[in-house]
């Protein structure tokens, strides 16, 4: 059991720190372009969990007026259903 043990943390720290076949041919020119290219694609993905948050935000506060608007309708229909703003309501809630 020791060994299988030994064997599984032996094996998975050469894979960590050992560098892929690939990463050796290639030339500085190539590295380069890789890192630039990792780089662009981190801030891309950055960019558009920024923009995801920002559309959240929006619509969480989109849900919450319109919660709102119909607790206040419904306040209303269920207190005096037979207020002056009755159509108003009723026209409200068609929308």
């Amino acid at each position: 059991m020791r060994v299988m043990l030994f064997l599984f943390a032996y094996l998975f720290l050469i894979a960590q720190y050992a560098k892929p076949h690939w990463l050796l041919s290639l030339s500085k020119k190539e590295r380069k372009r890789r890192k630039k290219l990792a780089e662009l694609n981190k801030e891309l993905e950055e960019t558009r969990a920024e923009e995801n948050k920002q559309t959240q935000t929006k619509h969480y506060k989109l849900t919450e007026i319109i919660e709102m608007v119909f607790t206040i309708y419904f306040r209303i229909l269920k207190n005096d259903p037979t207020s002056k703003l009755l159509s108003a309501i009723l026209e409200g809630l068609a929308e």
